[in-house]
């Protein structure tokens, strides 16, 4: 078994690979990541199967568009981002929001990024859960005398009397934090406290207003609440957005995925899909680029389905397009973009740069939507030194059915990816939008 080098995402693994090695490597690319994948938002359509690792035509093995680390069989996988933890944690803070000071420059060996990224994500899903107040739920407790509080606990007030005691149980329903909700969000602060204890102030404003309180309810060292007892737990419409925190303030407090991983041939892990961050990065900033003569919508979450064909003889529809970005002028499609995070470079299986099913993709989006100037996709430009050639870039702007079709790789900064999104739509309309 080989030592394998620092993994990136959307690169090839180098080291002179062993058979143990690729053994292992196989094994993992049959997991399905979506098991182990952190959710950055809710409500998205689960994407298809794709693996973290795979074999390309050229032999050697490559990592897939997921950033993390996942356990199997004792040995531990961790991904990097390629374009640097950094660029990651400026998309996550552009798409949500989040503002956080930044962190020092000294950083133990041990303090990686995928701590420092779950952070990014802890602070995010806590704030959320406590936009409308903290996680108080509604516990029963029961009670024993000589009158009633609550409900009358009619079981348990007959054993009393069975026992010779004169005595009435009853139950009341008191709205509490000491609960297993507000314990793992605790635990997990603590937890990523430990590993961050050196990166300098790692959290958001919010957190730091809500964490005392919570601390409050539990104590500083609660005790790490079983998977079981926060199944058990039942929101209501208002705290229904802790069950997401709490979910993801287990897996850190409980060290999965960034731990030393069990031997029992199990996998256990932590993955985020840069893939959705690249998604939703792009669409704030042409949200905020394009407006105020343009409306921006998500897509992918979007209350509305559009289908690509539609029965001659019934209502039934066939082909579901939920593209990544829809962009409105006035009541009509002025534009459909959807954000690819893949390398946009001419290769033996890409000799334009693009790969064919995402052609296809594009295409269908442009005929159902028929936009009124550009149907575009959108990849990540690469880092400094890098000059991937792209065929399909380089002879842009085409055209076809009546549409006009762009592919450009968008910067890595906010303020450069809106100008460059702000102009597309720009150079489009100068050219009268659709061609015939």
């Amino acid at each position: 078994m080989s030592l394998i080098e620092p993994v990136l995402d959307l690169s090839p693994i180098r080291g002179d690979l062993t058979a143990e090695d690729d053994k292992w490597l196989e094994a993992i690319s049959k997991i399905d990541p979506r098991d182990y994948r952190i959710g950055i938002v809710d409500g998205r359509p689960s994407d298809e199967w794709l693996p973290c690792v795979e074999r390309g035509k050229d032999g050697r093995w490559w990592a897939g568009r997921f950033v993390g680390a996942i356990t199997v069989d004792g040995r531990r996988l961790v991904i990097q981002p390629r374009l640097g933890v950094e660029v990651i944690e400026a998309w996550l803070d552009e798409a949500f929001g989040l503002i956080a000071p930044p962190a020092s420059s000294r950083h133990l060996e041990s303090e990686t990024f995928l701590v420092r990224l779950l952070a990014r994500l802890w602070c995010r899903s806590v704030a959320e859960a406590t936009r409308h107040g903290l996680p108080l739920l509604r516990l029963p407790r029961g009670h024993e005398g000589l009158y009633v509080r609550g409900r009358l606990d009619v079981r348990r007030t007959i054993a009393l009397l069975g026992e010779g005691r004169v005595r009435i149980a009853s139950t009341t329903h008191d709205r509490s934090l000491d609960h297993p909700v507000t314990r793992a969000i605790v635990c997990a602060e603590r937890a990523l406290g430990d590993r961050l204890h050196s990166a300098g102030e790692w959290r958001t404003d919010r957190v730091r207003q809500v964490l005392p309180l919570l601390r409050a309810g539990v104590g500083s060292r609660p005790r790490l609440p079983t998977r079981s007892e926060l199944e058990r737990v039942r929101y209501t419409p208002i705290t229904l957005p802790f069950k997401r925190a709490a979910s993801l303030s287990y897996r850190i407090a409980s060290g999965m995925g960034y731990s030393t991983g069990n031997e029992t041939g199990d996998a256990e892990g932590l993955l985020v899909d840069v893939a959705e961050l690249w998604e939703l990065f792009v669409l704030n900033c042409a949200r905020v680029a394009l407006f105020p003569r343009f409306r921006v919508e998500h897509g992918a979450t979007g209350g509305r389905d559009q289908f690509l064909l539609r029965s001659t003889i019934s209502e039934r529809e066939m082909g579901r397009l939920k593209p990544d970005i829809i962009v409105y002028e006035g009541e009509g499609v002025a534009a459909v973009i959807d954000a690819k995070y893949k390398r946009l470079a001419d290769t033996r299986e890409r000799p334009n740069g693009v790969e064919q099913g995402d052609l296809y993709q594009l295409v269908s989006y442009a005929q159902r939507f028929q936009p009124s100037v550009v149907a575009a996709l959108a990849y990540p430009m690469g880092l400094a030194g890098e000059h991937e050639r792209s065929t399909a870039e380089t002879f842009g702007d085409w055209r076809g059915a009546g549409n006009r079709f762009t592919f450009r790789r968008l910067p890595l900064a906010v303020d450069a990816c809106r100008v460059a999104i702000e102009r597309m739509l720009e150079a489009q309309t100068q050219n009268d939008g659709r061609l015939e």
